[in-house]
């Protein structure tokens, strides 16, 4: 990255207009982004003039300005719309910048219980556009419509083919390519949940290797794909395919290794992609899996046997997927042993969206910066960031962005400067990033552990926590209460502007509930114990009635990002955990009253002392997912 610029007054300070003359093919593009983005376009020939000026030979983008005008020179239309995001805080003189990756790109999870609707995935385009980002993996798992599978995201919200066909074409006016991410292997627990599909299952959630109709249906789903999608690259998953040949394959065909029944599946799944004209990939984890005696993809001492590597198709990239390192020693490790694998890897980090309501942005950061920085060592030509929302989809889809952000920064630029940073969110999404920083501290809480390295959850299952049956109270801190509420104060003071604000409001009225959830959960148990009636009395006459208050105008907020992002399908399922949330709340309030009013009326759930599921500084100390955390029952 090259600068010898003053920059201007701050996004949007300095109004251009757009010389269409010199836009060419980035035309529809700049018309989107200029009618839907909050970008200050003049209306008329005021302001300084942007134009652009095509440079095949080009390695990303240069910007030259002055007073009068801002012209951008580019040859690639993700470097282009990088360039007009740029533009926006740009005042005078010379900006260049070059993308370490032919490929950047991000994966977006539509499948975990919430569907992207198709205008919101273009209002993400617009966005990444803006960051310079070209290529979108969409993870659909059985979220599309496939003939003569009605069972393929039944009652879930599937993309219809017009509907992918439109984002798609939508995402290559941006310069996006758009590639279809599916499974062929494993996670199709949803589809194969039903009893349409009881012949193809080796074990829960993975199909059957060596079945015919197998083969039958996986070319129906390329076949749906080829209908829909300009690309030639697939993604066809097969990670995580946890006991593949131990199930039904085994009882057909006898004890075969786990190395032999993946290679064969992927043999024959690689074959039917390449006579439709397709260049698969897949998650490279179940490879090394299976070379770990601890089933472990990051295992150091896995060992993948030579024949086995022999046997990886030619025809089959590998996607190199880390969540969790640290050290960019550690990622530079295992692209030299994909490397071995006579294969180079795509890589793929992530914005730690999954399994909470808001980017861990501390553990996000640290993360993407080592393992950037490793495949840009590495000469890796791709990598990705993968934003997924098991459990539920509960986080909030435009602070996922600033993740987003980070990452392109990262690719950038080597060396990633908060300034730097913070301009660029602001002019491509409009978000105040201090803002949506301070959001992460619903999770990360300062003064437990380290936030690069912990990746708690705690914004989750303290909301979902049963305060009646309190069976996590030894893992709850004690200063919980009075940390979200002067986080809400700390959010109050960010309200953010235009889109940015209805999501600072939400993560504000999060902090709010937990602080009174959680001191609900620190001191029922405790004053029930001690005969405190007076405490009791407190929860039951003031704590109690404003939690209760705070859960529905929470629900409501998020019932209504939900609706404005998603397709309705999977609603129900956060609608559930409300209602039940709310209903255990009222049950404690009932049987408090009822203790109150006479203390010889005894709460068994209460006389339960709180045991330690984990030990201390473990990270399954503070991450739990709703199901553990709402119930004790297996």
């Amino acid at each position: 990255m090259l600068y010898e610029s003053v920059p201007s007054e701050g996004p949007g300070q300095n109004p251009f207009y757009i010389d269409w003359e010199s836009a060419g093919f980035l035309e529809f593009g700049l018309r989107e982004i200029a009618e839907n983005f909050p970008i200050r376009f003049a209306d008329s020939k005021s302001g300084r003039k942007l134009s652009f000026q095509l440079e095949e030979e080009r390695d990303g983008f240069r910007i030259i300005a002055n007073k009068e005008e801002i012209k951008i020179h580019y040859a690639r239309r993700c470097d282009a719309f990088r360039g007009l995001a740029a533009a926006v805080d740009h005042g005078s003189g010379v900006v260049e910048e070059t993308c370490a990756f032919a490929s950047l790109g991000v994966m977006l999870d539509v499948s975990r219980n919430g569907v992207l609707k198709v205008e919101s995935i273009k209002k993400l385009f617009r966005h990444f556009a803006l960051m310079g980002i070209n290529t979108v993996q969409l993870y659909m798992e059985d979220v599309y419509v496939m003939e003569g599978e009605p069972f393929f995201g039944y009652a879930r919200g599937a993309y219809s083919k017009e509907e992918l066909r439109a984002i798609d074409q939508y995402g290559a006016a941006l310069g996006i390519e758009v590639v279809p991410c599916i499974q062929t292997l494993g996670h199709l627990e949803q589809v194969l949940q039903w009893p349409a599909y009881s012949d193809l299952i080796d074990v829960p959630g993975v199909l059957l290797v060596e079945e015919a109709k197998t083969y039958q249906l996986i070319g129906k789903m390329l076949d749906t794909m080829v209908s829909c999608f300009q690309t030639k690259r697939i993604h066809i998953g097969m990670d995580e395919a946890h006991g593949v040949g131990q199930g039904r394959y085994r009882a057909l065909h006898g004890v075969c290794k786990p190395f032999d029944v993946l290679n064969i599946h992927l043999e024959k799944v690689v074959g039917l992609c390449e006579k439709r004209g397709l260049h698969p990939m897949i998650w490279s984890d179940m490879y090394f899996r299976m070379g770990s005696a601890s089933n472990d993809y990051y295992d150091p001492e896995s060992r993948i046997p030579a024949d086995v590597v022999s046997k990886i198709p030619t025809g089959v990239e590998l996607v190199y997927w880390d969540y969790y390192h640290t050290n960019s020693d550690f990622y530079a490790d295992m692209i030299q042993r994909h490397h071995a694998l006579g294969k180079k890897p795509i890589f793929a980090t992530s914005g730690w969206t999954w399994g909470r309501f808001w980017p861990h942005f501390p553990h996000a950061f640290s993360t993407i910066s080592a393992g950037m920085k490793a495949a840009r060592d590495s000469q890796l030509s791709e990598a990705i960031v993968t934003l997924w929302g098991d459990d539920g989809t509960e986080c909030n889809p435009f602070a996922m962005l600033l993740a987003v952000q980070y990452f392109a920064e990262c690719a950038y630029a080597p060396d990633v400067k908060t300034e730097q940073l913070s301009r660029r969110f602001s002019s491509s999404c409009g978000g105040d990033m201090e803002g949506f920083l301070l959001g992460s501290e619903v999770d990360a809480i300062p003064g437990i552990g380290s936030l690069s390295e912990r990746f708690s959850n705690f914004g989750k299952w303290i909301l979902w926590h049963d305060p009646l049956l309190n069976f996590l109270e030894r893992h709850i801190p004690e200063m919980l209460p009075s940390h979200y509420e002067l986080l809400a104060e700390k959010l109050e003071l960010h309200p953010g502007d235009g889109e940015a604000a209805v999501h600072l409001q939400f993560i504000t009225q999060l902090a709010r509930t937990l602080s009174k959830k959680s001191q609900i959960h620190l001191e029922v148990g405790a004053f029930y114990r001690k005969g405190n009636i007076e405490g009791l009395r407190g929860l039951f006459s003031q704590t109690l009635p404003e939690t209760l208050e705070l859960f529905g105008v929470l629900q409501e907020m998020h019932r209504t990002i939900w609706n404005s992002w998603r397709k309705p399908f999977g609603w129900d399922v956060l609608e559930r955990r409300y209602a039940g949330a709310i209903s255990r709340l009222e049950s404690l309030q009932r049987v408090l009253g009822e203790h109150i009013n006479n203390p010889n009326v005894r709460i068994p759930e209460l006389e339960e002392k709180g045991v330690t599921l984990y030990p201390p500084d473990s990270e399954s100390e503070s991450f739990f997912n709703y199901a553990r955390s709402s119930c004790p029952c297996a």
